[in-house]
């Protein structure tokens, strides 16, 4: 996997199953950090002072920037909402803020999130938000199981079982992603997924694959 610097708000939508209006009231909350990222655009970097009770910047430095910057919540909530914003003050630290030599527009696609700031909401956060879908498990005479959910019944295997309970215990731990060969690996002789549900055509609505190895229960 690449260690990444920032996730997209289109990669946390898919991974997290939230959408816009979710990422609004995270932003109107102040639970979720937004940020948006510059490359080589010419600045005043300016340091926070106070003088008799009042704030104010002094001139440090002038140059080109690049690099992530975090938005305010007023301003992360009007980029969600409208889907773009003109910008020219960005913060650079809890100190330090730089003002972009002209307005800059960014747009709801531009909108970052962190990895450290990701960690820290999917280990603090995250699964107060997430729809976790409702897996009710009946055992059959035969040994087998029903698996009911809103729209869908299932007649499954122990194995298939163990795999929807596993999962379901990572979707309400609020890591929803887990890996397919290390989850089979005590459960199944089988390797793939695809393999162990074969005989479940429809096993797709159960459960999601992200195509690199990961799956989930799909919400």
């Amino acid at each position: 996997m690449i260690d990444k610097a920032y996730y997209t708000l289109a990669e946390l939508s898919k991974m997290w199953s939230l959408d816009i209006e979710d990422f609004i009231y995270l932003a109107e909350r102040q639970d979720l950090t937004f940020c948006v990222k510059v490359n080589e655009v010419l600045a005043a970097i300016y340091c926070q002072k106070e003088k008799n009770g009042l704030p104010y910047g002094e001139p440090i430095d002038k140059k080109y920037i690049s690099g992530l910057f975090d938005l305010h919540p007023r301003q992360a909530c009007e980029i969600l909402q409208n889907d773009s914003i003109s910008l020219f003050r960005l913060k650079s630290s809890e100190t330090e803020y730089v003002d972009l030599i002209a307005y800059h527009r960014f747009l709801r696609k531009d909108l970052l999130v962190r990895s450290a700031e990701k960690e820290r909401f999917e280990t603090h956060g995250l699964a107060t938000f997430l729809r976790v879908p409702a897996l009710h498990i009946q055992r059959l005479e035969t040994g087998k199981f029903r698996v009911t959910t809103k729209a869908h019944e299932f007649e499954l295997n122990d194995k298939q079982v163990q795999v929807l309970m596993i999962l379901q215990t990572a979707a309400n731990s609020g890591h929803p992603w887990c890996c397919g060969k290390q989850l089979l690996k005590n459960i199944s002789q089988s390797t793939k997924m695809a393999d162990l549900f074969k005989r479940i055509p429809n096993w797709h609505v159960l459960i999601e694959s992200n195509y690199q190895g990961y799956y989930r229960l799909k919400a």
